[in-house]
């Protein structure tokens, strides 16, 4: 029987991963990055999974702004793309824990 990849022996966070993986069909995430975020938040709590974005989410957008001063206007573009997923990615993550934890 064959058994599926998973980083995170936690539903909630495995489910955002997943989400965020799904991002790479439409060219908006790069799945080494993704992964590369993934392994660094190691056992995700709420800290730990908004450290892990927020850093990725800031040096993807300061790598953008540099392509976009070069005057690099496609692979800028491309890099904001990734660096909205980063924070879109968190922020969603959080909005669903509060819906999960609170019920509201």
């Amino acid at each position: 029987m064959a058994t599926a990849l998973r980083l995170f022996s936690d539903e909630f966070y495995e489910g955002q991963l997943e989400r965020t993986l799904a991002a790479a069909y439409a060219d908006a995430a790069d799945l080494g990055e993704v992964f590369a975020v993934a392994r660094s938040i190691h056992r995700p709590t709420p800290d730990r999974w908004y450290g892990a974005w927020s850093e990725r989410a800031r040096a993807v957008t300061s790598r953008a702004d540099d392509l976009a001063g070069s005057g690099q206007r496609d692979s800028a573009r491309g890099a904001y793309i990734c660096g909205l997923v980063s924070i879109t990615g968190r922020a969603t993550s959080f909005c669903a824990m509060i819906f999960v934890t609170h019920g509201c």
